[in-house]
């Protein structure tokens, strides 16, 4: 089960104070961020760092053991963790706009420290399962020690989330483009298509393809399972694995942050591969997390970023 609880903010008196100088009472915080003509609701409060798949944790954004030593270091130093980890959680099934909370003057935070408020949230967390979607660094960190991390969760069915694809690059020299699309041709289904209606079709496809030479096509599979309806997993382990040999260092992957800079890059001949994929939706995040397998980092993004230091839990 998810321990979520709140904990006593620091924050600053005002928002061009350069000191934390408040200190609340035990507290959850309401974000409220518009994306997209709507609102977006995350609630922050500190959160067990539970180990991935033992409990509700679902691994997304992975960090590296240089990583991890920076973000417990930064803590360390700090005192306070100020940058949260950003968790997609199931859904609560009830709006966090409806639970009433004091707003904090010059942020978008509202603070709830009603005790019966405060159970409500707390109670809901106990039986949802999170994606740890950015923040890994400071999640995994902690998560050998079973320690509290300062995180923001926002609710799969909010009415303002919204999810992302993070499009692919890859460059490699150690295949030929010839020989690439024979190895993707074992395990996909290729189809031909042109750069202008790659973005109008991809919707109706896995992925779309498009190589240094100009080629274009869309990628699609028999999925195998819930897990290979993300191209994000297909691309990771029938291309870029299996046909680049990114896991052996063959391969490097980056990542776009959009379809129009993709497709800019490609028709600059900057990378050998771009790998464009469709924005899961959050049904298939969940199937897939069901899976028991690793979601692939970057699987999606959740725009609008949310800042670090509007309130911090005090290490």
């Amino acid at each position: 089960m998810a321990e979520f609880k709140p904990f006593p903010g620091l924050r600053r008196k005002n928002p061009d104070d350069g000191a934390y100088s408040v200190q609340d009472g035990d507290s959850f915080y309401l974000l409220r961020q518009e994306t997209g003509g709507r609102t977006r609701t995350a609630v922050i409060g500190a959160l067990r760092a539970e180990k991935y798949a033992a409990g509700n944790a679902v691994q997304m954004d992975g960090a590296s053991p240089k990583e991890r030593s920076a973000a417990s270091k930064a803590v360390r130093d700090a005192g306070f963790q100020s940058e949260p980890v950003v968790c997609i959680s199931e859904p609560f099934e009830e709006p966090l706009t409806s639970i009433g909370g004091e707003t904090i003057g010059g942020t978008c935070l509202s603070r709830i420290s009603d005790p019966e408020a405060v159970g409500k949230i707390a109670e809901i967390m106990k039986s949802r399962r999170f994606i740890v979607a950015s923040g890994a660094a400071y999640y995994e960190s902690a998560m050998e020690t079973g320690s509290f991390v300062l995180a923001a969760v926002i609710p799969s069915d909010d009415p303002g989330m919204v999810a992302c694809p993070a499009h692919r690059f890859l460059d490699t020299g150690s295949i030929s483009e010839k020989n690439a699309v024979k190895g993707i041709s074992k395990s996909m289904v290729l189809t031909e298509t042109s750069a202008g209606e790659m973005e109008k079709c991809l919707p109706d496809h896995l992925m779309g393809l498009v190589f240094k030479s100009g080629a274009c096509c869309f990628a699609d599979m028999q999925a195998e399972s819930v897990i290979w309806k993300l191209g994000s997993y297909a691309a990771q382990e029938k291309i870029f694995k299996a046909v680049y040999k990114s896991d052996e260092g063959k391969g490097i992957v980056s990542y776009a942050e959009s379809m129009g800079q993709a497709m800019q890059e490609m028709s600059e001949k900057k990378h050998d591969l771009a790998v464009l994929l469709n924005a899961p939706g959050t049904d298939e995040l969940w199937e897939a997390a069901a899976s028991g397998k690793r979601i692939p980092k970057k699987t999606a993004i959740f725009p609008p970023e949310i800042p670090s230091g509007l309130v911090c839990l005090r290490i």
